[in-house]
């Protein structure tokens, strides 16, 4: 034990002056940087006044209301009860694309067979004839005309139900 502390006197011995002299490097290297004239440092930059924003909510919807109406059962209109479509069908491209994304751009016509020319948001334009699926909710195209595109989607009104609703694009929507 006592050898540890004849061995930590004898460090402290050696070392202390060395420590001293580090100190007095320091202050004279801080003294001679103090002595430096300083450099004028920029003031902060005017920003220019932000004109304030006056909100008006007159010709907006109330937030705190309803965004939609609550229909009762007795107002529902009839629908008409449908066949349950095939789920493991593989689907089409087209039934890939929701329903409100499809513009009527067109119609070809060709010995006696319709077409409709319909474009959706990515830009490609795709033709579909009678009998050919359209839209996410199970839609089959039962009225092609230069003017409109007609179709029957199936479409689940609760557990295992299903109601037949029909949907049209027309071409004055596409203008």
């Amino acid at each position: 034990m006592m050898r540890y502390l004849y061995l930590m006197l004898g460090i402290c011995a050696v070392a202390g002056p060395s420590v001293g002299e580090d100190f007095i490097e320091i202050n004279a290297r801080l003294d001679a940087v103090s002595l430096k004239p300083t450099d004028n440092i920029p003031s902060i930059p005017e920003f220019p006044v932000q004109v304030d924003y006056f909100y008006q909510s007159h010709a907006k919807r109330d937030p705190f209301q309803a965004y939609y109406e609550v229909i009762k059962p007795e107002d529902m209109p009839v629908r008409q009860k449908a066949i349950p479509p095939d789920l493991l069908r593989e689907k089409e491209p087209l039934e890939l694309i929701d329903f409100p994304r499809f513009k009527l751009v067109g119609s070809l016509t060709n010995s006696g067979q319709s077409w409709a020319l319909v474009s959706h948001t990515s830009g490609v334009v795709s033709k579909v004839a009678v009998g050919g699926r359209i839209g996410k909710n199970f839609g089959k195209v039962v009225k092609v005309s230069a003017k409109e595109l007609v179709i029957k989607e199936k479409v689940s009104d609760g557990p295992g139900l299903w109601v037949s609703q029909y949907r049209s694009i027309s071409a004055e929507e596409a203008k």
